[in-house]
This record gives C-alpha cells, structure tokens and sequence, in this order.
C-alpha cells in the first residue's frame, strides 16, 4: 500500500512539472514617469519617457485547462537623454494558452523596487515600486514568441510622493523546453 501511495504522489510531482512553462524575454520598453512637480524642469507635462530595455524570465507551473498560474521576475533599465528610471520587480501572472491558436494573452501584478534620477541629475532615488500589465504572445516559431505588445500601469513610491508610471513595450520570448 505505501509502495502505491508513493508512486502515485510521485506521478503527481513528476506530471506537475512537465507540464511547467519556464519562459526568457527582453523586451524594448518605453515607460512615462509622471507626478514630478515644479521647480524641476518640466513645466508643460511634469514628467519625462525613458526608453530601454527589459529582460525577465517566467515560470507557468500551475494549469487548469486553458488557465495558467505563474510567477514573473524582471528588471528594467531604462536611460533617455539623461531621464533614467530602472527596477527590479517579481509578480504573479495569469496566462489563457487556449492552444488550438497562437496567441496568449496574460495580465499580471508584480511589485519590488524601482530607482529614478526624475529626469534630471546623476542622483538616483529608490523606493517601492508597483505595476499591472497585459500582454499578448504570439508564437511564431516553436518555443520562440513575440511579445506583440505589453501594457501597464503603477506607480513608484520614493521621497514621501506616489509617482505614476505607464508602461509599453515589445520584444521576444524563448520558452524552454
């Protein structure tokens, strides 16, 4: 009896993990950091776009039919004329993978920490960081995916003042086997 018991919890481990989805990114992003009050030179928009890159990587290791659960951990480093904003974040995601057709939309909550120079300067200022996004995939190789577009918003909380941030961005993803 415990012989079976432990085959079964054994399939039950060993099924659990084939079915994970690990999955590496770089993106090209552009993010627009608002909420900078004046004496700082912005006297129009009171806010600035940095533009860089991406790179993450993702694990989808729980399924249910066409619904994944997964955990996403990504870094930013963004850099535009002198306005820098970079983060690091983890999350939690939640993909449709409906398989009859290329295409995975997601959405995912993530948190962590983000530094900005607020567009001006060499000193950079850190504090906790925040945002939502949605995305779509599109495989177009298999295991290779273009990140048709992602987007999303939240917020960088640093020197007493919750900044808003919007987020866009595309690029590729290579999932493992």
């Amino acid at each position: 009896m415990r012989i079976r018991c432990l085959a079964l919890v054994a399939a039950l481990v060993f099924s659990v993990q084939a079915k994970a989805q690990i999955g590496l990114y770089g993106t090209v992003t552009s993010d627009h950091f608002g909420g900078i009050k004046p004496p700082y030179p912005y006297t129009d928009s009171y806010g600035y776009w940095a533009v860089g890159g991406s790179f993450g990587i993702y694990d989808d290791f729980a399924h249910a039919g066409p619904i994944r659960l997964g955990a996403d951990l990504r870094g930013n480093i963004l850099n535009s004329n002198g306005h820098k904003l970079n983060s690091g974040l983890a999350g939690v995601r939640f993909v449709f993978n409906p398989e009859v057709i290329p295409l995975r939309p997601y959405a995912q909550a993530s948190v962590g920490v983000g530094s900005t120079n607020y567009g001006t300067g060499s000193n950079m200022t850190t504090g906790f960081q925040y945002q939502i996004l949605g995305g779509l995939d599109f495989t177009f190789f298999p295991r290779l995916d273009w990140r048709v577009v992602e987007i999303g918003g939240g917020g960088l909380h640093a020197s007493g003042t919750n900044y808003p941030i919007g987020t866009v961005s595309t690029g590729i993803v290579f999932r493992l086997p």
